[in-house]
């Protein structure tokens, strides 16, 4: 899934979570990586998908679960990156 969104977006990728620039240097303290948020984001989807088709209660569960957990910091890191490519 990770080829197929960077084929689409080459762009994206490993940043330096602070200044949002692609530039990671040894005073880089953070990194984040707008391909992995994005392939987390289809697989969880996508799980939640087949879980729904024999069990609907089940699939939205699932994704209470990785809203809660996992797409949080994800979805806010992403958003904040692609405004910067973008702009």
């Amino acid at each position: 899934m990770r080829t197929t969104i960077e084929s689409q977006w080459p762009e994206l990728g490993f940043y330096n979570l602070a200044s949002l620039s692609n530039e990671i240097t040894e005073d880089t303290s953070e990194v984040g990586d707008d391909l992995d948020g994005l392939t987390d984001l289809v697989r969880d989807l996508s799980q939640a998908a087949q879980l729904a088709a024999t069990d609907p209660t089940g699939g939205l569960s699932w994704l209470r679960f990785t809203a809660e957990t996992h797409w949080g910091d994800l979805v806010n890191d992403l958003i904040s990156h692609l405004n910067y490519v973008i702009a």
